[in-house]
């Protein structure tokens, strides 16, 4: 019988609720990073049985406990033998997985010590955090010592190589011998679903150039892997369920006051920018994902860089907004009521990354570099429609015809900026390219003058949103030609179109204008539509309640006109 696949594993601990399957047997209480319970196996009226795996309550093996819990989750176990070097690293996994939990214990017992934790425990206090929910995230203190992880670790048997290759021990560089890494720093234990401890996160007490890195985390490892893990995400899964969302933040310390004051499905990567590992891994747990960051220019560019990987893996993401200089910390200390509210608006975050980066700054620099970043998150967009949905957006919010906002996307795509902002510009001289459609309404009209009257019944002028085609328009109501109306720097799609003498033979000119215009109302109305959809939305990220309900009223209205009129929306 071959052994399990890690990711294997990974995904049945993913999908069972262990607590849940144990529970159904054994009356369970939370206690630290396990659950307990009164043993089964013996007569006793204090809770010590620890519950880890389904192998500890039924007697089986690991493969057989494992293939039982993945019989019920419909997880599939590849039968294949594992190589010597899968074979390795299991097995330095468990043992590092071993010797973190030893640390662990190390590390509690010191930020509970009377001498010892208390600078610790004062830190602890003025971020606001309670000794219970620092015991719930099982948060412990490396004391201002060389030697006193070493000399823990060489009391249990620990070998040196083992606590080097986990990280608690460094080797000295002048000498022989090792000294303790997490020196005199509050630390934070990274606990994976099924309770082993792959790691920690290590956050200095003192100040001063000499006192070291801000945070330091366990190095790589078969255990270890920053990329692949989230801290939090041990006391998150069941509030993913419960709550529908999971909420993403840039430190440790903001998921534990997050928990704190009732916001458990929080997480965050460890130190580094969004993963598709880690997104992997919120998308089998969470239906929505809202990104928390802070509200200053370096949380705007980690939200970018968050953005891109959620949204190209296909998840459903939003952008809570936070107050210029504010944190999650800060905020829901100071304001938990309010904190809930900006999490309840949070908005689309594609959109919302387009019209807050546009907002208070039209210079065609401004407007290249959004079209520059929306393009990669357009691009990331696996689905169709979604993408051409996206592009509209940008369109309206730049105030752009569609077909150019693509030409830019496109050279922005390209690495051409100059172009980019040249292309963005010339909508400004030109009144950018002519839509389609109104094109061929004047094209039909410089073909047969005498569908002048036909085309003022329809009130074609009112549908032309193209200043030089409507300025020819009004030269032809005149009596002038529609040539005497073009100008000079028209976009040559005029020219090329109204004047080519396309419709010139048409059997039936007046149906053939009728339907043109007819073509014409319905896509302005879905212009109309969307501009009122997006300003609605707009609306609703500002708060302004009772604009939104107006604006949606304008939008039933609309749709209530065209489908009475037989038109499909």
């Amino acid at each position: 019988m071959g052994l399990i696949p890690d990711d294997t594993i990974d995904e049945i601990r993913r999908r069972v609720d262990i607590v849940a399957v144990i529970g159904q047997h054994v009356q369970l209480r939370k206690a630290g990073i396990n659950h307990k319970g009164l043993c089964p196996f013996h007569q006793e009226n204090t809770p010590s049985f620890n519950v880890n795996f389904v192998m500890e309550y039924e007697g089986k093996s690991f493969l057989e406990a494992a293939r039982a819990l993945a019989a019920q989750v419909g997880v599939i176990i590849p039968e294949r033998e594992m190589s010597p070097a899968e074979k390795r690293e299991r097995s330095e996994k468990s043992k590092l997985y071993e010797v973190n939990k030893i640390a662990l214990r190390f590390f509690r017992e010191q930020l509970a010590g009377d001498a010892t934790g208390a600078r610790a425990r004062q830190y602890l206090e003025q971020r606001g955090m309670t000794m219970h929910t620092a015991d719930r995230f099982d948060l412990g203190y490396g004391p201002d010592s060389w030697d006193a992880m070493g000399n823990y670790l060489a009391s249990r048997g620990v070998p040196v190589e083992l606590a080097l290759k986990a990280g608690l021990l460094k080797q000295r560089k002048q000498s022989s011998g090792t000294y303790d890494a997490f020196r005199d720093r509050l630390v934070c234990p990274v606990i994976l679903p099924g309770g082993e401890v792959a790691g920690f996160s290590g956050r200095r007490l003192a100040d001063g150039d000499d006192a070291g890195a801000k945070y330091i985390n366990s190095p790589e490892s078969a255990a270890y892997k920053k990329s692949h893990l989230l801290f939090g995400i041990h006391l998150a899964r069941d509030a993913f369920r419960l709550k529908k969302r999971a909420l993403v933040v840039e430190g440790n310390f903001d998921v534990v006051v997050l928990h704190q004051f009732g916001f458990e499905e929080t997480v965050a990567p460890l130190g580094t920018a969004l993963t598709e590992p880690q997104v992997s891994l919120l998308r089998r747990q969470a239906e929505n994902v809202v990104l928390v960051y802070d509200g200053d220019k370096a949380g705007r560019a980690a939200t970018l860089k968050a953005l891109k990987v959620l949204v190209a893996a296909g998840v459903t993401t939003r952008i809570a907004v936070l107050p210029m200089g504010e944190d999650p910390d800060s905020l829901v200390r100071a304001d938990p009521d309010r904190f809930e509210t900006i999490i309840e608006r949070a908005q689309p975050g594609v959109e919302y990354f387009i019209y807050d980066g546009l907002r208070g700054d039209a210079s065609s620099a401004n407007r290249a570099r959004i079209v520059a970043e929306a393009a990669e998150l357009i691009r990331a967009v696996p689905d169709t429609t979604r993408r051409d949905l996206l592009v509209g957006v940008l369109a309206n919010a730049m105030g752009t015809d569609v077909r150019v906002t693509r030409r830019a996307l496109s050279e922005a795509l390209q690495g051409r900026n100059v172009q980019v902002a040249e292309t963005i510009q010339s909508v400004k001289k030109t009144g950018g390219p002519p839509p389609r459609g109104e094109l061929e309404i004047v094209a039909i009209l410089a073909d047969h003058p005498k569908l002048q009257e036909t085309a003022d019944r329809l009130d074609v002028l009112s549908l032309l949103t193209h200043a030089t085609l409507r300025d020819m328009y009004s030269a032809a109501r005149e009596g002038h030609t529609v040539l005497s109306a073009l100008p000079d720097d028209a976009h040559p799609d005029i020219a090329k179109h109204v004047f080519a003498g396309a419709y010139a033979s048409l059997n039936d000119p007046e149906a053939t204008l009728e339907q043109a215009v007819q073509r014409l109302r319905t896509v302005n109305q879905n212009a109309e539509l969307a501009e009122l959809q997006v300003r609605a939305v707009d609306a609703g990220r500002r708060g302004d309640v009772e604009e939104q309900r107006q604006l949606l009223k304008e939008i039933v209205t609309i749709r209530r006109r065209s489908t009475s009129n037989g038109e499909n929306l």
